[in-house]
Protein backbone atom coordinates (compact mmCIF):
# COMPACT_ATOMS: atom_id res chain seq x y z
CA UNK A 1 0.00 0.00 0.00
CA UNK A 2 2.61 2.38 0.77
CA UNK A 3 4.19 1.53 -2.48
CA UNK A 4 1.26 2.58 -4.79
CA UNK A 5 0.65 5.85 -2.33
CA UNK A 6 3.85 7.00 -3.04
CA UNK A 7 3.86 5.78 -6.65
CA UNK A 8 0.78 7.96 -7.07
CA UNK A 9 1.78 10.61 -5.31
CA UNK A 10 5.26 11.42 -6.26
CA UNK A 11 4.21 10.81 -10.17
CA UNK A 12 0.52 13.51 -10.15
CA UNK A 13 1.52 15.37 -7.15
CA UNK A 14 4.99 16.33 -6.84
CA UNK A 15 5.88 16.22 -10.60
CA UNK A 16 3.33 18.64 -11.74
CA UNK A 17 3.30 21.08 -8.74
CA UNK A 18 6.81 22.63 -9.56
CA UNK A 19 5.40 23.49 -12.90
CA UNK A 20 1.89 24.76 -12.13
CA UNK A 21 4.36 26.88 -9.69
CA UNK A 22 6.13 28.32 -12.05
CA UNK A 23 2.43 28.72 -14.71
CA UNK A 24 0.64 30.40 -12.19
CA UNK A 25 2.21 33.55 -11.08
CA UNK A 26 2.64 36.59 -13.46
CA UNK A 27 5.68 36.95 -15.40
CA UNK A 28 7.55 39.94 -13.53
CA UNK A 29 7.03 37.97 -9.71
CA UNK A 30 7.13 34.38 -11.22
CA UNK A 31 10.27 33.59 -9.55
CA UNK A 32 9.72 34.69 -6.16
CA UNK A 33 6.26 33.03 -6.35
CA UNK A 34 7.92 29.87 -7.19
CA UNK A 35 10.90 30.31 -4.58
CA UNK A 36 7.68 31.16 -1.63
CA UNK A 37 5.94 27.74 -3.00
CA UNK A 38 9.07 25.80 -2.77
CA UNK A 39 9.54 26.88 0.28
CA UNK A 40 6.13 25.70 1.47
CA UNK A 41 6.47 22.69 -0.14
CA UNK A 42 9.93 21.76 1.64
CA UNK A 43 8.05 23.14 5.11
CA UNK A 44 5.21 20.81 4.54
CA UNK A 45 8.05 17.65 3.78
CA UNK A 46 9.95 18.17 7.15
CA UNK A 47 6.71 18.19 8.71
CA UNK A 48 5.83 14.98 7.48
CA UNK A 49 9.22 13.40 8.01
CA UNK A 50 9.19 14.28 11.12
CA UNK A 51 5.64 13.59 12.34
CA UNK A 52 5.29 9.99 9.96
CA UNK A 53 6.98 8.20 12.25
CA UNK A 54 5.35 8.97 15.40
CA UNK A 55 2.45 8.92 13.57
CA UNK A 56 2.99 5.51 12.03
CA UNK A 57 3.65 4.01 15.68
CA UNK A 58 0.63 5.31 17.45
CA UNK A 59 -1.80 4.54 14.51
CA UNK A 60 -0.14 2.44 12.24
CA UNK A 61 -1.89 1.51 9.47
CA UNK A 62 -4.34 4.80 9.34
CA UNK A 63 -1.48 7.31 8.32
CA UNK A 64 -1.92 5.69 5.24
CA UNK A 65 -5.13 7.68 4.88
CA UNK A 66 -3.69 10.47 6.37
CA UNK A 67 -1.74 10.54 2.72
CA UNK A 68 -4.47 9.59 0.50
CA UNK A 69 -7.35 11.63 1.80
CA UNK A 70 -5.45 14.67 1.32
CA UNK A 71 -4.17 13.55 -2.30
CA UNK A 72 -7.62 12.46 -3.27
CA UNK A 73 -9.06 15.97 -1.96
CA UNK A 74 -6.05 17.42 -3.95
CA UNK A 75 -6.52 15.73 -7.07
CA UNK A 76 -10.22 16.80 -7.11
CA UNK A 77 -9.43 20.89 -6.48
CA UNK A 78 -6.93 20.40 -9.52
CA UNK A 79 -8.61 18.86 -12.26
CA UNK A 80 -11.86 20.60 -11.51
CA UNK A 81 -11.46 24.11 -10.20
CA UNK A 82 -7.72 24.81 -11.86
CA UNK A 83 -7.29 26.19 -14.91
CA UNK A 84 -6.23 24.14 -17.94
CA UNK A 85 -2.68 24.89 -19.13
CA UNK A 86 -1.77 21.91 -21.34
CA UNK A 87 -0.11 23.04 -24.37
CA UNK A 88 -0.37 26.63 -23.75
CA UNK A 89 2.84 29.19 -23.84
CA UNK A 90 3.53 31.04 -20.50
CA UNK A 91 1.85 34.39 -22.41
CA UNK A 92 -1.32 32.39 -22.89
CA UNK A 93 -0.86 31.24 -19.40
CA UNK A 94 -0.78 34.73 -18.39
CA UNK A 95 -3.68 35.57 -19.52
CA UNK A 96 -5.55 32.82 -18.26
CA UNK A 97 -4.98 34.38 -14.66
CA UNK A 98 -5.70 37.87 -16.11
CA UNK A 99 -2.69 39.25 -17.41
CA UNK A 100 -2.88 41.35 -21.18
CA UNK A 101 -1.54 39.51 -23.50
CA UNK A 102 -0.50 41.15 -27.11
CA UNK A 103 0.85 37.86 -29.01
CA UNK A 104 -1.00 34.44 -29.32
CA UNK A 105 1.36 31.77 -30.01
CA UNK A 106 -1.07 28.86 -29.20
CA UNK A 107 -4.36 29.11 -31.20
CA UNK A 108 -3.10 31.46 -33.86
CA UNK A 109 -3.92 31.48 -37.19
CA UNK A 110 -1.88 30.88 -40.26
CA UNK A 111 -1.90 34.80 -40.99
CA UNK A 112 -0.44 35.35 -37.64
CA UNK A 113 1.87 32.86 -37.33
CA UNK A 114 3.47 34.55 -40.90
CA UNK A 115 3.50 38.06 -39.12
CA UNK A 116 5.19 36.17 -36.07
CA UNK A 117 7.70 34.78 -38.68
CA UNK A 118 8.66 38.25 -40.36
CA UNK A 119 8.86 39.68 -37.39
CA UNK A 120 11.42 37.30 -36.05
CA UNK A 121 12.95 37.64 -39.55
CA UNK A 122 13.42 41.23 -39.34
CA UNK A 123 14.55 41.18 -35.73
CA UNK A 124 17.30 38.86 -36.81
CA UNK A 125 18.19 41.00 -39.98
CA UNK A 126 18.77 43.73 -37.75
CA UNK A 127 20.84 41.91 -34.92
CA UNK A 128 22.67 40.92 -38.37
CA UNK A 129 23.11 44.70 -39.06
CA UNK A 130 23.97 45.87 -35.94
CA UNK A 131 26.74 42.80 -35.53
CA UNK A 132 28.52 44.10 -39.14
CA UNK A 133 28.44 47.58 -37.59
CA UNK A 134 30.19 47.24 -34.80
CA UNK A 135 32.32 45.04 -36.89
CA UNK A 136 32.95 48.23 -39.68
CA UNK A 137 33.58 50.48 -36.28
CA UNK A 138 36.49 48.07 -34.62
CA UNK A 139 38.07 48.18 -38.39
CA UNK A 140 37.53 52.19 -38.41
CA UNK A 141 38.94 52.42 -34.70
CA UNK A 142 41.95 50.17 -35.21
CA UNK A 143 43.49 51.76 -38.71
CA UNK A 144 43.13 55.32 -36.77
CA UNK A 145 45.26 53.50 -34.20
Amino acid sequence: MLILVLGFWSSCMDASQFLYLSEIFPTQIRGQGTAVGMCAWYAAQIIILVAGPIALTNIGWKFLLVMVIPTGIYWFLIFFLFPETRQKSLEDINEAFGEVTVVHYAGATEAEEQEYHKAIEAEHDMEVRRASLVETEKVDVQTKV
